[in-house]
């Protein structure tokens, strides 16, 4: 497990996840990655041994393939076989593979062309036991004629993420379409964390068929092990020999899943065996406690500026808030994740030093900056994207890939991330970070925390479009004045998008959308954006002229107005049955007022709509008085997700808010116009 901003790709070895990775699997795209950077000379062999399979290791017959399962198959390769065999003796574990795959069509060969496999080399010891080849009734052992390259490539260079993992390489010759492909090995290794104890994480489905799916563990017969089933369950045997009990299921043809667009990224689609001989979460927590050890000193200069903090009369909350800040923008995100340091923080003193670090080590120094000032803090363990699940995984140190910090003020509880950047509200309940369930690293835990989410009163962002006719020569026919108003956390948001791709972008994105709108618009002015930081209150101001040259009739007889929230917000679904949630943007909260001045008609108001549900609310109000339209709405989201059980509902509301928010006036009528 890394502690660091991406999240971690669920292995298919199911013990450690995180230095094993097998590409074989349609889901495995090692390989694939543009983004992967080789910083070392490939090396034949170097590391990898070939040796028999262990003798506690068992062997099933490879299936046929099933020709109701050949339209299903994944990228040209039907996994008819998938052995998974894990044996853990002091503190030891040896995880055992055999694959066997067939190529159905030309996009197999690619992918069962060759053999990854991911280790690190400082404590991973890497075994082939077999590559064959069955190809018409005969089968080839190319073993001895197949070398293995091994070189260091840092997939996450780009998000500031160094891993240390390297690549053992193999390319398969003379592999054919119709082939099967058959390789085993092995992975000797220890963990970082909790040795003594045993915990894995074990999908019995994927995407692509799978003839045969075998799962073995054996582990001393003094270790209880807890077993949480899939909604799904396998059949599950024990076996005792001397000295070691063994777990195994068999599973023949399970179920391809079924993928859909739009998932919450929270809700996994597999179904997985959870084991773990850890008792419960206060044993993580008492585990991870031992690396967060409070510091007797910070360095001098660092104090002296806590000490100017503390100095504000303020208050505790205005102190947690410019930590966060301090600590978010002096500290630059680097993780160094070789070895132990993927899960061990630096300490504060280090990390002050060398002006970086990953996630562990800024919760880490920003917790003793907290406690310098006499504030209430510890980290969190947290999952980026998983967190909402936690509850219903077992105990488990791997099952975290991000930490946090928890601090208390004012009878109150605040949960930050420091690795997030340009947070400046002067009250940190508007800077939390929401991942579920998390885990505080405190002698106190018992249980997982769950985090409780904070949602605006009020909306944060408001945005007013000011419209003035006139019809006069040389006069501009129509002017636009735009007023984006950001507070809270999207005055965060788009202070990060600001700083990512500066402000001439979004100026030439807003002018090409109102382009799309009005025939003949251009800017008036340049774009203006003032930041109040304080106050955490960004505003971006926009002005727009269409030139009195332009056609009068064209233009205003039907002129158009749309509620834009909607549909820039909101995904349109793509069928009425779904079996899965489908993600809502949250938490969304949003104002938008138009008004359309100099008006020499009358109108008549819209008909207000209101829409409330358990997912999501809308308003739209309208007047018209004194020759000025105001059309005005209002969207909040209220969950994350929308439940397979609502989809349809959710479908029918978007249908009708998109067909009763847009609208064509007619803007040259002396008299009441169209609607």
């Amino acid at each position: 497990m890394h502690f660091c901003k991406n999240n971690i790709v669920l292995r298919l070895c199911g013990i450690e996840p995180v230095q094993f990775v097998v590409r074989v699997l349609f889901l495995m795209l090692l390989l694939a990655t543009s983004t992967s950077t080789v910083t070392s000379p490939a090396r034949a062999n170097a590391g990898i041994a070939k040796a028999p399979a262990p003798s506690w290791v068992t062997d099933l017959d490879i299936p046929e393939p099933l020709p109701e399962r050949i339209d299903q198959v994944i990228n040209g390769a039907y996994y008819l076989l998938l052995s998974r065999q894990i044996r853990f003796q002091n503190q030891q574990r040896t995880a055992y593979r055999r694959i066997a795959v067939k190529v159905t069509n030309r996009e197999g060969l690619e992918e069962a062309g060759h053999i990854s496999i991911e280790f690190r080399p400082e404590r991973d010891n890497i075994t082939i036991h077999g590559i064959r080849i069955y190809r018409d009734g005969g089968v080839t052992d190319i073993l001895d004629d197949t070398d293995f390259h091994t070189f260091r490539r840092e997939k996450d260079l780009d998000s500031g993420i160094l891993d240390g993992n390297w690549t053992a390489f193999a390319n398969l010759y003379s592999v054919r379409i119709g082939d099967i492909v058959e390789y085993s090995y092995s992975r000797t290794f220890q963990t970082i964390l909790m040795q003594d104890e045993f915990f894995g994480r074990f999908p019995t489905n994927f995407g692509s068929p799978v003839g045969v799916l075998e799962t073995r563990i054996m582990v001393p017969k003094n270790m209880e092990l807890a077993i949480r089933q899939p909604e799904n369950p396998v059949q599950i045997i024990t076996k005792d020999l001397p000295g070691e009990r063994i777990y195994s299921w068999v599973q023949t043809d399970p179920e391809p899943i079924r993928y859909e667009d739009h998932v919450p990224s929270w809700h996994d689609p597999q179904d997985v065996v959870g084991v773990s001989s850890v008792q419960n979460w206060s044993a993580v927590a008492a585990d991870s406690l031992d690396h967060y050890t409070p510091v007797q000193t910070l360095p001098r200069a660092f104090r002296e500026k806590l000490d100017q903090i503390g100095n504000s009369t303020s208050g505790s909350r205005y102190r947690i808030s410019k930590v966060l800040s301090l600590v978010q923008n002096e500290i630059r995100y680097v993780g160094i994740e070789i070895d132990r340091g993927a899960f061990i923080p630096r300490p504060p003193d280090v990390v002050l030093k060398q002006g970086f670090g990953d996630c562990k080590d800024k919760s880490y120094l920003m917790v003793e900056a907290l406690r310098h000032l006499g504030i209430k803090a510890v980290p969190a363990l947290a999952h980026l994207s998983r967190g909402q699940t936690l509850a219903d995984i077992l105990p488990s140190p791997y099952v975290f890939n991000h930490v946090i910090v928890k601090a208390q003020a004012d009878g109150q509880t605040f949960w930050l991330d420091p690795t997030r950047t340009q947070q400046y509200s002067p009250d940190p309940v508007n800077s939390q970070a929401d991942y579920g369930y998390v885990l505080p690293i405190s002698k106190d835990t018992t249980e997982l925390e769950r985090i409780v989410p904070v949602f605006p009163d009020t909306p944060n962002t408001i945005v007013e479009e000011s419209i003035t006719i006139n019809s006069e020569e040389g006069q501009p026919l129509v002017k636009l004045k735009v007023k984006s108003l950001y507070k809270g956390s999207d005055a965060d948001e788009f202070r990060v998008k600001l700083a990512g791709k500066g402000s001439r972008y979004y100026a030439d994105v807003y002018k090409k959308y109102y382009a799309g709108l009005y025939e003949q618009i251009a800017p008036a002015a340049d774009i203006e954006i003032s930041d109040d930081i304080e106050n955490n209150i960004l505003q971006v101001l926009e002005q727009y002229e269409v030139p009195g040259t332009a056609d009068y009739k064209v233009l205003l007889e039907k002129f158009y107005l749309q509620a834009d929230t909607v549909r820039s917000i909101l995904t349109k679904p793509d069928n009425e049955e779904r079996q899965r949630p489908f993600v809502l943007p949250f938490p969304i909260h949003r104002q938008h007022r138009v008004s359309v001045e100099n008006l020499s008609g009358t109108y008549k108001p819209l008909d207000p709509i209101d829409i409330e549900t358990s997912y999501l609310n809308f308003a739209l109000r309208s007047s018209f008085e004194k020759k000025k339209l105001i059309v005005g709405w209002t969207l909040k989201t209220k969950q994350e997700a929308v439940s397979a059980s609502d989809y349809k509902n959710y479908g029918e509301v978007y249908d009708s808010l998109i067909s009763e928010t847009s609208w064509w006036f007619d803007l040259t009528q002396e008299v009441e116009g169209e609607q």
